[in-house]
């Protein structure tokens, strides 16, 4: 992260430590898809996929609004800023994307810098509430995406908490694109209970691109734990990754 911050600025940029914090937060969402992105293109016959080189399109699943949408230029300054594409496309899909009924149109009217409105290139975004993932695969206005992203969204915990877990399908609509699939987590042992929860779920097969493993574009800005605050207090947004893909 802190090498990654640095080339994007030629000069110092003066901040506290509390800023800095704030500002990886910001930035950890698109910085991980980003690598990730990259890492799916050096392995595309193992990532089973074709990856058009002027265009990306992000399915963010299970979006929550206060972190993937917090700063929409984000996607832009540490995204489309950083890939060899011309159009970014980020499409956020929940079935509680937007429970404070805010006027996504409005949000998404974002000015790109100078630079990427020289060179035509554009930052498109698509917010779906009230579906599950596979409402929006069914949808009329489905894109097929370059890479899925689930950051930080428990999936073994969601059995728990809902009666009716849309993960299973979920994950066998993803599965069945044979397309990247990024899960991030707050610590590597939730993350591995999700990899357990998947496997249970999966009547597709898939296979590991990135085994689990600490995120070097996680956010350093802590979060209350008020679940298992016993046994770990904080928590760090993206704190470990793993990347998978159908087959």
């Amino acid at each position: 992260m802190n090498e990654v911050l640095a080339s994007m600025y030629e000069e110092k940029i003066d901040m506290s430590d509390i800023q800095y914090a704030a500002l990886t937060q910001i930035a950890t969402a698109p910085l991980t898809a980003a690598y990730c992105y990259q890492i799916a293109r050096k392995n595309q016959p193992l990532a089973n996929i074709i990856f058009e080189k002027s265009t990306c399109t992000i399915h963010v699943v299970d979006a929550e609004l206060q972190f993937e949408a917090d700063a929409l230029n984000k996607w832009e300054v540490f995204f489309l800023h950083l890939s060899p594409v011309n159009e970014l496309r980020v499409v956020m899909i929940s079935s509680n994307l937007n429970p404070g009924n805010l006027p996504l149109e409005l949000l998404s009217r974002i000015k790109l810098c100078e630079n990427c409105r020289l060179h035509n290139r554009k930052l498109i975004f698509k917010f779906h509430d009230k579906q599950t993932y596979c409402d929006y695969w069914a949808d009329g206005e489905y894109i097929t995406p370059n890479i899925v992203c689930a950051f930080n969204v428990n999936i073994s915990r969601s059995s728990i908490y809902n009666t009716k877990d849309p993960w299973p399908k979920t994950l066998n609509c993803i599965f069945k694109q044979k397309v990247p699939f990024l899960v991030t987590a707050h610590t590597l042992n939730e993350l591995q209970k999700d990899m357990s929860r998947v496997t249970e779920c999966a009547e597709q097969k898939f296979k590991f691109i990135v085994e689990p493993k600490i995120n070097n574009f996680a956010s350093v800005r802590p979060d209350r734990n008020f679940i298992t605050d016993d046994e770990m207090p904080l928590l760090f947004k993206n704190y470990c990754y793993t990347l998978l893909v159908g087959v």
